[in-house]
């Protein structure tokens, strides 16, 4: 029974450790739709997560850009972090 609560006792201070040591969740921008564009003066400051029949990138976007259609152009910058 003692060894249980000595491994009980350094488990719940690892997972402690590791919950206060973790680093923060990343946001990121989702969109979705028929037809996304996103402007050639619009900046993300985000990771973007794109699902639409046609996307259009003629921004910037700082982060990963992720997107999924039928229809996809790049006239913009994605710069992946």
């Amino acid at each position: 029974m003692n060894n249980i609560h000595k491994f009980l006792s350094v488990f719940a201070v690892v997972v402690l450790l590791a919950l206060v040591l973790a680093p923060p969740a990343q946001a990121f921008d989702g969109r979705s739709g028929d037809k996304i564009v996103i402007a050639a003066d619009e900046v993300v400051d985000d990771d973007l997560y794109v699902t639409a029949e046609e996307f259009t990138l003629d921004g910037t976007v700082n982060g990963d850009l992720i997107a999924l259609g039928r229809i996809i152009t790049v006239n913009g910058t994605v710069e992946a972090m």
